[in-house]
């Protein structure tokens, strides 16, 4: 079995997400047995890192395997990704794979994490895992590559994030968006919009609302969901409850065919020039071919994009 093969324990970190049961189900579906998948559901995350990585130094296993349970995993990731751990030097820290994003609209790396559970007690004794720093588990790997532990960033996509979150989930993300990616205003604000009010998806119409609230405060944030300024920015808003989910809608070979099939937006690709069906193929001339394509859309230039993405699809 997957598990016995790569010595690996399996935690998931929650924070109450409408899609935890199903993140869970789907690593299980993957030939992990339940015993070996732990949930940490703690806050802040600086809070459930810690806890996670004590599960995998106490666990006396090779690897210690993170999911946040926002993502939906793809069929056979878990084991691509443990394949590529252990074909690792035996400094290396760990990898990190990427991940289709609902707000982003393509492809963005995290959402899995795996640690070499042999270096966790070295790693817990910096003590730099801290609620005060924005992004905590960026920060431990950066100050673990200074010591001579590198990190490898694969390109695997392993599933797809922000799918499927309660409304609540959604405005307080977006809210720590216009902290934490800031720099990623011009993808944000015209995608959301359009995917707003062109497509109908109230998920981003709540996303606008946590970001602009997001924009308008000014003290310090963190990656807490029961921090008080969230709460108090929730307070008052009129955002509605989804029903529960249905798991059996979101199957692997489903979770598989929609990031086959996903068309990056023009927003994503004039950003990036990355191409999610191609990420491995990353060139300089179609990144140029790409942002004009893009502006060519945004403008309504309807014939003309069209022709140009047919010539694209090439590449």
């Amino acid at each position: 079995m997957l598990y016995q093969k790569f010595n690996a324990i399996f935690v998931v970190r929650s924070v109450g997400e409408r899609t935890e049961q199903l993140c869970i189900d789907l690593i299980a579906g993957q030939g992990v047995p339940e015993s070996q998948i732990y949930i940490v559901n703690k806050s802040p995350f600086s809070e459930a890192l810690l806890s996670s990585l004590r599960i995998g130094l106490e666990s006396h296993k090779d690897w210690t395997f993170c999911v946040d349970a926002d993502v939906l995993l793809r069929s056979g990731s878990c084991m691509s990704m443990l394949e590529v751990a252990s074909s690792l030097p035996s400094n290396f820290f760990g990898l990190q794979g990427y991940v289709l994003d609902k707000f982003y609209g393509g492809v963005r790396s995290g959402g899995v994490h795996i640690y070499r559970s042999s270096l966790l007690e070295l790693a817990l004794s910096l003590n730099v895992i801290s609620g005060s720093v924005i992004r905590p588990e960026t920060e431990l790997i950066s100050q673990m590559k200074s010591r001579g532990y590198p990190w490898k960033s694969t390109k695997l996509i392993n599933g797809i994030h922000d799918f499927e979150q309660a409304s609540s989930d959604i405005f307080r993300k977006a809210f720590i968006h216009a902290h934490k990616h800031l720099d990623c205003l011009n993808l944000f604000i015209p995608y959301w919009k359009r995917m707003a009010n062109e497509h109908g998806d109230i998920d981003f119409k709540i996303a606008l609302e946590g970001f602009c609230s997001g924009l308008l405060y000014s003290e310090s944030v963190a990656i807490d969901s029961t921090a008080p300024f969230l709460q108090s920015n929730i307070f008052g808003k009129n955002i509605p409850a989804k029903d529960n989910l249905l798991r059996c809608n979101h199957s692997p070979s489903s979770i598989d065919e929609f990031i086959e099939n996903r068309q990056d937006p023009p927003e994503f690709s004039y950003m990036f020039g990355v191409s999610t069906k191609r990420f491995d193929r990353i060139r300089a001339y179609p990144l140029v071919l790409r942002r004009f394509a893009a502006r060519l859309y945004l403008f309504n230039s309807g014939r003309l994009f069209a022709l140009l993405s047919k010539f694209l699809a090439r590449f």
